[in-house]
């Protein structure tokens, strides 16, 4: 086996390495993102999910609609969220 196959090897693994993370990150944020977004917004609240592009208005959301919704809606929605909250907080131990 030459050098180059190896390295193409290497890189046919390591793309589907990231695929498979990025499908798992979508599939364990969707719900997460669905849930607060409906109680914020109601049943269209797909309407005001980021996008890459305006004209994808409808549909599951992929991964980078996920993120950007996330990081858009961050103040007013998922900041408040208690199980978050608690991560970021120093433990009674260091106050």
């Amino acid at each position: 086996m030459s050098t180059n196959t190896g390295e193409s090897e290497r890189a046919r693994a390591a793309k589907l390495t990231s695929r498979g993370g990025l499908e798992a990150l979508r599939v364990g944020l969707a719900p997460y993102v669905a849930k607060h977004m409906c109680d914020r917004h109601g049943p269209n609240w797909r309407h005001y999910a980021s996008r890459a592009r305006r004209d994808e208005s409808g549909g599951e959301l992929d991964v980078y609609a996920l993120l950007k919704t996330l990081l858009d809606q961050w103040s007013d929605l998922f900041r408040h969220d208690a199980r978050l909250q608690g991560r970021n907080r120093p433990g009674p131990e260091s106050r």
